[in-house]
């Protein structure tokens, strides 16, 4: 009977630590394939990429139709100087939009009747359009060059500051909005 018992309790435990094994390598393999670092970026930040106008549209509005869009949002945590989360969340908004040659520069015109353009200079991120990254690469700097402009027609709760740069020799506009 103490046998019995014995045999028991061990085929018991051998299943927790079965299932316990199983449990960790599907965490390992979600994050496969992964950088070490987007694992933990992901876990204290809540990134979103998408890809579509009409997801961005959910978002914020779009004064014109754009021919392709790539956009992330992302919702950073705030750490004060004791490195503590402060309990508000941040929030950004990055997006690429290439326009029609016509609507690229009525856009330009729109932008421009709320603040006059200043000259620009962004750094390319890896998940911008390859044409983008490539002619960055031909600066010599790894930046893109453009202009500033206000992003008014594209701010709505909960972006409400922002700019937008209209990439020099494209039809390429990039977004940055941002919540406080």
């Amino acid at each position: 009977m103490k046998t019995a018992s014995t045999i028991t309790l061990l085929c018991f435990l051998c299943l927790v630590q079965l299932f316990a094994a199983c449990a960790s390598n599907t965490a390992e393999n979600a994050n496969a394939g992964l950088p070490e670092q987007a694992v933990n970026q992901s876990s204290e930040n809540s990134n979103k990429i998408g890809d579509t106008v009409e997801s961005l549209k959910t978002i914020i509005p779009l004064p014109f139709e754009p021919e392709e869009t790539v956009w992330r949002e992302e919702s950073v945590k705030v750490s004060n100087a004791e490195n503590k989360p402060v309990p508000v969340n941040n929030k950004k908004l990055t997006a690429v939009l290439r326009f029609t040659a016509e609507d690229a520069d009525k856009m330009a015109s729109q932008a421009e009747t709320h603040k006059p353009p200043t000259h620009a200079q962004i750094q390319t991120e890896d998940w911008f359009p390859a044409e983008l990254i490539a002619q960055s690469e031909l600066s010599g700097d790894e930046t893109l060059k453009g202009m500033y402009y206000a992003a008014n027609d594209f701010m709505q709760p909960p972006y409400t500051e922002g700019q937008i740069i209209r990439i020099e020799n494209s039809n390429y506009f990039i977004l940055e909005l941002s919540a406080r």
